[in-house]
């Protein structure tokens, strides 16, 4: 198990998220789009990402289906993951893998791929999280 280390503000607003299941037919886009907007929103929100940010069901799993998969290919479906949470990649703290990029591992490790990109913290599997509180000094 990884230790996830990372300063955050002493009131910040730690908002836990995932299953965002991009490339499939069923994500709520318009209920992601408003967390997003919440977020950039919020100046003291910090994100931890707890996986399946993409479908990752490429056509030659069995449980691919044409007619619920937008976009059959996982690693363009990480590219639209990156573009979706570029306005608040300062705010993520971690992303961790799900099980549905843990079952292209052997071929691509699109969180890792992902949390480079936006420049933050790659967790795989389960993480702990240990928080330095960044006090405010005032004059």
């Amino acid at each position: 198990m990884q230790l996830v280390t990372a300063e955050i503000p002493k009131n910040c607003n730690l908002i836990q998220c995932g299953d965002f299941h991009i490339g499939s037919l069923f994500h709520h886009a318009k209920g992601l789009q408003r967390l997003i907007d919440t977020i950039k929103k919020d100046k003291n929100a910090r994100v931890v990402i707890v996986g399946d940010l993409v479908e990752s069901i490429a056509v030659d799993d069995k449980r691919y289906d044409s007619d619920t998969n937008t976009q059959p290919v996982p690693f363009k479906q990480a590219e639209d993951v990156i573009a979706l949470l570029w306005p608040i990649k300062d705010k993520i703290i971690a992303i961790l893998d799900g099980n549905h990029e843990l079952k292209i591992r052997k071929h691509v490790n699109l969180s890792e791929f992902i949390s480079k990109q936006l420049g933050t913290t790659y967790g795989p599997g389960p993480a702990r999280f240990n928080s330095r509180i960044k006090e405010r000094i005032y004059s």
